[in-house]
């Protein structure tokens, strides 16, 4: 019983992040601190059951030291900044606190190779269920506003009375389209086990999410999810048996249906009323062909330079605290909110100095070791660096710093973590797999 409970959070860990950053939740209920702060308590009673003592681990020992300095730089930068009011901050604290912990419960666990391979589509499947909730709801959402011009009442209010473009549910239409692309990803790993009439309906849905996604008004999700969703493809014809023509069928039924029906919603007149004036979707795409327009990379390339070379009075060793995001917010808003580099690791260098930067290299770097290194393992473990890439790549033009986006640590976590136990269960399971020998 206690195991069940155990593996129920563990999968609720991994899954409500993805559900917070695409779910527009008013008065933003706290829903997944209780959830992740029970993981602990849980994996120690689990761990005292079964060995009759604790017997505790630590995990990999590279991971937790490397985080427990990011936390504590974290706090570091609160300590010393003047003012600041922005309680994300205290967020990302427990966000790093909380991927330790997700390592502490696998390395405790007692599961075996065959317990972590049915997680791991337990996970799947979690996330599957999460994206295809949000993708109905946008899309209802989208289709209500398309037909009577009606708005979601809830949604509106969630987002400060700004009303969110196309399909997203959130004002923050990159990491609800991250939600989405996790769910495909999810469904094309689980079709690996379904007879062929199964995975004609996962293909359904996958087709069904795509236009999703593309629908959200979203550029990193125009450019990774094909990339993520082809390598992950050709990963799965490589080492799985997956035949060939399964992708095939997949990409001519997206040409076939989903492309006709992204056409069909865009040349709707309704459907530019979803975007902000003069920002239809059509110049979203010319975007990417010109950084200079409004709201391309060039905008994004000034924060940089701003963070890097025009930051007055900036102390590069040891850094200012988070005291730079009112002078972003000035700068580039109107002193309203607090503004930020969007890449974690130049956030690093501002609230922390060289070391935290180098602290945050080093930190995506070990992320995705770990990720990459599942891959050269059984198929469930090596399905979960895609997720995780996908996280990463959407973060890393976006994130206030190391710990910002919860999905990509607690993916990277989870990554860290099996490798971990894939490692303990034939060599020892207190040395950092991540940096011993592949």
């Amino acid at each position: 019983m206690l195991s069940s409970w155990h593996r129920a959070l563990f999968i609720l860990v991994v899954a409500l992040p993805l559900l917070a950053q695409a779910f527009p939740t008013p008065g933003a209920i706290p829903i997944f601190l209780p959830v992740a702060l029970l993981l602990a308590p849980v994996t120690l009673l689990m761990r005292i059951a079964d060995k009759g003592v604790p017997g505790l681990l630590l995990g990999d020992s590279g991971f937790m030291a490397i985080f427990a300095l990011t936390v504590l730089i974290y706090i570091y930068g609160v300590v010393i900044s003047v003012d600041v009011h922005d309680q994300n901050l205290l967020r990302e604290i427990v966000n790093g606190i909380v991927a330790m912990m997700v390592v502490f419960s696998i390395a405790n666990s007692g599961w075996t190779a065959g317990e972590r391979a049915r997680l791991v589509r337990s996970m799947a499947s979690a996330l599957l269920f999460v994206g295809l909730f949000v993708g109905i709801l946008g899309v209802y959402k989208l289709s209500l506003f398309l037909s009577t011009r009606e708005t979601l009442d809830f949604v509106l209010v969630a987002n400060n009375g700004e009303y969110p473009w196309g399909t997203s549910l959130l004002a923050d239409y990159n990491f609800y389209s991250l939600t989405v692309l996790v769910a495909i990803l999810a469904a094309l790993f689980l079709a690996n086990y379904l007879r062929p009439f199964g995975q004609s309906i996962l293909g359904i849905l996958i087709v069904f999410l795509l236009v999703v996604g593309i629908l959200a008004g979203s550029r990193r999700f125009w450019m990774i999810a094909p990339l993520i969703m082809v390598v992950q493809s050709l990963w799965m014809v490589s080492r799985c048996g997956v035949r060939r023509y399964s992708v095939v069928f997949g990409v001519l039924l997206f040409c076939v249906v989903g492309l006709p029906a992204v056409i069909y919603v865009v040349a709707n007149d309704l459907f530019e009323l979803l975007f902000v004036t003069a920002w239809d979707f059509q110049l979203r795409v010319l975007t990417l062909l010109n950084s200079e327009l409004a709201f391309g990379m060039g905008p994004r390339f000034e924060l940089w330079d701003f963070a890097i070379n025009r930051l007055d009075g900036f102390v590069p060793w040891f850094g200012n605290g988070f005291d730079y995001m009112h002078r972003f917010s000035c700068e580039f808003g109107e002193c309203a909110e607090g503004g930020y580099p969007h890449m974690p690791i130049l956030s690093a260098y501002l609230y922390g100095g060289v070391i935290a930067a180098v602290l945050a290299c080093v930190l995506l770097v070990y992320l995705t070791l770990a990720g990459w290194k599942l891959l050269s393992h059984d198929f469930e473990f090596g399905w979960l660096c895609f997720p995780m890439l996908s996280a990463l790549l959407f973060a890393a033009v976006s994130g206030n710093g190391s710990l910002a986006i919860r999905s990509y640590i607690i993916l990277g976590a989870v990554c860290v973590g099996f490798l971990n136990a894939i490692h303990a269960d034939s060599g020892s399971p207190r040395e950092s797999a991540v940096l011993s020998a592949a």
